[in-house]
């Protein structure tokens, strides 16, 4: 194994949830072991999905993991001189292995954000005319099992409230994708909670810097023609951001743009290895 990369920070936890989304520490993995990770987030409502690997752990070690499947799993990543170990994916546990490939052990940990409460969680409910919106979407998540995301106050509700009754039994994310649908906003499941943002806008957090690896590549809804009136943003690699997820907004400069312009993360994929040559994060990103 050769030499730490300096400055990189990545530290691999996993536990159980206690009350009030406190979690128990069963393993926590940091440096000098190995970590290599690979995440992938979406701006819709699927589990986002994160594999990460750890090498040569102690067989006490091992044996922890492979008895705490389905639990939760957090990876930090940042830099030592600037902002230290930053939260950059939170998922349940799906899938743990450990294979042996001489002389190095492989664990690897197979995590999607959501995964359990997109798959078990039902409700069953009914809502007379006039009941707010922001009430239904309140009890969505709770059904869900997940908190709102600390962005949910920057989003612009509809005037009105329910037109009608409303009632659902079944899943409690079909329910939110069809109060969303009908009212102009999308959700999605980001590091452990809900994300709901109205169509097309951001999540009015502050902006992220970005440094470029290479030139961005500019994004076209028709590939063929590529005429700027279809060119709906760009696609880029940069040094790792840590904490960037979907409809977070980035600035992005280059030689191509020598002002900074802001864009929407829309797909997100994270890259790391604190031996490697990996550490970056690439986006694809909407005109704001």
């Amino acid at each position: 194994m050769s030499q730490q990369f300096f400055n990189r920070l990545v530290k691999f936890t996993i536990g159980n949830v206690l009350s009030g989304g406190v979690i128990d520490p069963v393993v926590i993995v940091e440096s000098p072991i190995r970590i290599t990770f690979v995440i992938q987030k979406k701006a819709y409502a699927i589990a986002n999905e994160g594999k990460v690997t750890l090498n040569n752990l102690s067989t006490s070690t091992r044996q922890k993991i492979q008895q705490n499947r389905n639990q939760i799993a957090i990876l930090e990543t940042g830099y030592k001189d600037a902002g230290g170990l930053q939260l950059t994916f939170y998922g349940d546990v799906v899938d743990v292995s450990h294979n042996i490939e001489k002389p190095e052990i492989i664990t690897t940990v197979n995590i999607m954000d959501g995964h359990n409460a997109l798959k078990q969680k039902k409700t069953s409910v009914s809502y007379k005319k006039g009941t707010p919106i922001s009430q239904i979407i309140k009890d969505c998540t709770a059904a869900l099992g997940l908190p709102l995301n600390a962005s949910y106050k920057y989003v612009q509700l509809p005037v009105q409230n329910t037109l009608g009754t409303l009632a659902h039994n079944g899943s409690a994310a079909a329910l939110l994708d069809r109060l969303c649908a009908d009212n102009n906003l999308t959700w999605s499941i980001q590091n452990g909670s809900v994300k709901i943002v109205n169509q097309g806008k951001h999540d009015n957090t502050a902006p992220l810097s970005s440094y470029l690896i290479g030139s961005p590549k500019r994004l076209f809804k028709n590939l063929i023609s590529q005429s700027l009136d279809d060119f709906e943003g760009y696609e880029f690699n940069a040094l790792l951001m840590p904490k960037c997820e979907p409809y977070n907004t980035v600035t992005i400069q280059s030689n191509e743009i020598p002002k900074p312009i802001k864009l929407t993360a829309m797909d997100v994929h994270h890259v790391g290895d604190n031996y490697g040559d990996d550490w970056k994060t690439t986006v694809k990103a909407a005109n704001q």
